[in-house]
């Protein structure tokens, strides 16, 4: 997918306001990771540096579903990290890349 001056877009799936499970539900908002002006009727959501753990899914977007479970069940109960109050990121690339991205904000804990 192409942007309009050409540059390669990269669709993200933000996941907001869930408090990683501590709600009934949650905010899913698709956009684009871009740096340029954003056109009216549309929302900007900037999203401070962090420290991220990112899991890697191969094949179609569904695939993603495994990469959070792979967080909580083999990844989170042995790390030496804890889920930061940011939104989690999913990121999809282009078919042909046939891979896709979940990044999970973390902070050091103290075990």
């Amino acid at each position: 997918m192409l942007g309009i001056t050409g540059y390669l877009l990269l669709l993200i799936g933000v996941c907001a306001s869930g408090q990683w499970g501590g709600n009934e539900g949650f905010d899913y908002i698709m956009g684009i990771a871009s740096d340029q002006e954003v056109p009216e009727g549309l929302v900007k959501i900037d999203i401070p540096a962090a420290t991220w753990a990112v899991f890697e899914s191969t094949g179609v977007p569904q695939n993603i579903q495994e990469s959070w479970k792979r967080l909580y069940t083999d990844w989170l109960p042995v790390s030496s990290y804890d889920l930061a109050d940011l939104p989690a990121i999913e990121s999809y690339f282009p078919p042909e890349e046939n891979k896709n991205e979940l990044w999970i904000p973390v902070v050091k804990n103290d075990k």
